[in-house]
Formats: structure tokens, C-alpha cells, sequence
């Protein structure tokens, strides 16, 4: 079981170290982080999200993500979570903060990271409940896939719009 702290929607703690699936019971926001690798020709380390999750099947996404436990600290989560979704070793040391968003939908304060970071796809052990590929990324085509109807990626329109303004 997962425990997780809940927050109001100004992220006014409301009750620290709550089973993960509790926050559904409420008004309820949690936290979460976000990476972004990008190599050393400026592309995205993205995942293909697997056929079996609930929210996305199948669609384009970030590098890595996830839930911050209860009284984790996000850069520790974020690298919890690449080891865990992609056999991808970090430290804290090496991320920094790409910014900060808020999810409406899913009700979720994020904070996003990105490392600079050559990685061989290969060198990868993807966990297959959570992803099913991975792929290189140019800034154009996520500018493409930004303005396009055909929507590849999940939508978080904000961070990969502020990640085409990073690096782009």
C-alpha cells in the first residue's frame, strides 16, 4: 500500500500519510513529480504509456513520473520513480527544476524536473504495467505534435510547452 499526503487546492497540507487511494474520497490534491531527460541533441527521452493503464493507454509521455510519497522529497520520488518505471539510475544531485504545474483534472501539484543526460534506449528495463516503449524526441516534433489535432502525448500542453521554450 502506497501512503501519500493530502492537500487542499491552495496545498494546504489536509492529513499527512494516507493510503494513495483515500485522496479519491475527497476534494483531495497530492503531489507529484515529473522528469525530463534531454540528451545531448536537445530531444526528449519519452515513454509510450502502457495498453493496460487507466488514465492514457497507449499515448506519448514524459520521460518518467509519479506520486510523492508521504513525506518524500520530490527530487527523491522523481528518482525512485526512473529506477522503478525504467531501470534508469539518478541522483538527486544531478536534476534540476523545469518548473511548476497544477493538474486540474487529476487534481495534482507538480513539480518537474529535467536532466541532461545521453541515454541508450537499449540500456533501458522498462516495467511493463507502466511502459510499453520508449523514444527520442526532437523539440520540432514536439512542436509539431503540440499544434497538431492529432495529439500524440498526454496532455500537458503548459510543461511541454515551457520544456519547447527551454531547449528549444
Amino acid at each position: 500500500m502506497e501512503y501519500v499526503d493530502i492537500f487542499d487546492e491552495n496545498r494546504n497540507l489536509v492529513k499527512a500519510n494516507v493510503p494513495r487511494d483515500e485522496y479519491k474520497s475527497g476534494n483531495y490534491w497530492l503531489l507529484a513529480a515529473h522528469l525530463w531527460v534531454i540528451d545531448s541533441q536537445n530531444r526528449l527521452l519519452a515513454q509510450r504509456r502502457s495498453p493496460q493503464k487507466k488514465g492514457s493507454p497507449n499515448a506519448w509521455d514524459i520521460t518518467a513520473a509519479g506520486h510523492i510519497m508521504s513525506g518524500e522529497d520530490p527530487r527523491d520520488a522523481i528518482v525512485r520513480e526512473a529506477a522503478e518505471e525504467l531501470g534508469l539510475e539518478l541522483t538527486p544531485a544531478e536534476l534540476e527544476i523545469a518548473g511548476e504545474f497544477v493538474h486540474t483534472d487529476h487534481r495534482y501539484f507538480i513539480t518537474s524536473f529535467f536532466v541532461r543526460k545521453d541515454v541508450a534506449i537499449e540500456s533501458l528495463v522498462l516495467q511493463p504495467e507502466e511502459v510499453s516503449e520508449m523514444r527520442w524526441f526532437s523539440i520540432d516534433e514536439l512542436r509539431e505534435n503540440l499544434a497538431s489535432e492529432q495529439w500524440d502525448f498526454v496532455r500537458r500542453q503548459e510543461e511541454i510547452s515551457a520544456i519547447i521554450e527551454k531547449f528549444g
